[in-house]
């Protein structure tokens, strides 16, 4: 079943290359910061009684560890939680025109200096961030890698 396209009727539509990238980075970041409730509702599911990750989220930890494409992760994730009665699922927690820090038209290539630091997604794969707090850096709740250091 996990190798059978999703249904169009459960994915939000992404128009373009840089929508789908979006949608992706979103969804990842709300997973990052919600992963102990995603973790819950998909344990709910889990019916071999093993203990640890729901397979969702391994597959999700492993796609982002090898540097594969995770849509098809997140697309199960999200198709779970609609089955399990979820009537968002994953997509529709997120806004769809979620662009992260960096505002259109702005030249990542060469940011304006700043001295103001942020926490970033470690394989910069999703749009989570974090502002410094006293003591180590967060880390990312999927791969469990610190988050990485970088200005404004």
């Amino acid at each position: 079943m996990a190798d059978q396209p999703p249904h169009p009727s459960i994915l939000p539509a992404a128009e373009g290359p840089e929508d789908a990238a979006r949608r992706t980075k979103a969804g990842l970041a709300y997973i990052c910061t919600h992963v102990q409730e995603i973790r819950e509702d998909l344990s709910g599911n889990q019916t071999d009684g093993t203990a640890g990750d729901p397979p969702l989220l391994i597959d999700l930890q492993q796609a982002l560890t090898a540097g594969q494409p995770c849509d098809p992760a997140l697309d199960a994730i999200h198709r779970t939680l609609l089955d399990a009665g979820d009537v968002l699922g994953l997509y529709g927690r997120v806004h769809p025109n979620d662009r992260g820090l960096v505002p259109d038209g702005f030249d990542t290539a060469k940011p304006p200096p700043s001295h103001e630091m942020v926490y970033l997604c470690p394989i910069d794969q999703c749009s989570r961030y974090s502002w410094p707090q006293p003591g180590s850096p967060p880390r990312c709740a999927i791969s469990g890698q610190a988050l990485r250091e970088d200005h404004l």
